[in-house]
């Protein structure tokens, strides 16, 4: 993981996150290179996946932050399972024309 790509600014997404293999990481390349807290990296570090089992770990796995169950590829599509909460997160990063309006 480069550390410039997560700058303490920087938001991190995950569109397949399963148990947090990639999002982890991020998290503590931000907390130890910009001395920030656990809590101000999570605020920018976003996981994603079909999977409850996934999310569920994932968050463990973190501590916390935005990990929410949603089909990256079909947002309209509703999972079993999933919150209206996630629904709707899901939608805001997805169901645009356009994912980096959320980054920009």
């Amino acid at each position: 993981l480069d550390s410039d790509a997560a700058a303490s600014t920087c938001r991190v997404l995950d569109p397949a996150c399963g148990d947090g293999q990639f999002l982890v990481p991020a998290k503590w390349v931000k907390v130890l290179n910009y001395k920030i807290s656990e809590a101000e990296a999570l605020e920018d570090i976003y996981g994603v996946d079909i999977m409850r089992d996934n999310v569920d770990l994932c968050k463990t796995r973190l501590g916390g932050g935005t990990v929410i169950m949603s089909n990256t590829l079909d947002p309209h599509t509703r999972l079993e399972g999933q919150t209206d909460e996630e629904y709707d997160i899901g939608m805001k990063l997805f169901g645009g024309q356009n994912i980096m309006s959320f980054f920009g």
